[in-house]
């Protein structure tokens, strides 16, 4: 069987082609490592992203406590964490998580502010 000189070019061709095309097995460049800190230095602040864990159910203002309905949610606040109840407006109290927790319900104690019932809660 002869090779004509089309047949090469249009091997050459796809070939050049493929390899330009198709990413082959090399490997992406490793991201950049930050620099050491030095020492006596004090790390960055970490930030945290508010998370929505429910919503206020019930509010004893009285008794100075309400009771936050987890739903279908995983996350369960421990005793004495810091929990904040918003509405469209901003944050309407800072509440404490409380050990009194019999799921989907947890109550928090109302350290400031005055929620209401619906409020988003989040950690």
């Amino acid at each position: 069987m002869r090779i004509t000189s089309l047949l090469i070019f249009r091997l050459t061709m796809t070939a050049a082609l493929a390899f330009l095309l198709l990413p082959g097995c090399a490997k992406p460049k490793p991201a950049p490592r930050p620099a050491p800190a030095k020492t006596g230095a004090t790390p960055a602040p970490v930030r945290t992203v508010p998370r929505p864990v429910g919503e206020v159910a019930i509010v004893e203002a009285e008794n100075g406590f309400v009771l936050v309905d987890l739903g279908s949610s995983l996350y369960v606040p421990e005793p004495g964490e810091t929990l904040h109840a918003r509405n469209a407006h901003g944050e309407t109290a800072k509440l404490k998580a409380s050990a009194e927790q019999n799921r989907p319900f947890v109550a928090a104690d109302i350290v400031e502010g005055h929620p209401q019932v619906g409020d988003e809660v989040y950690r």
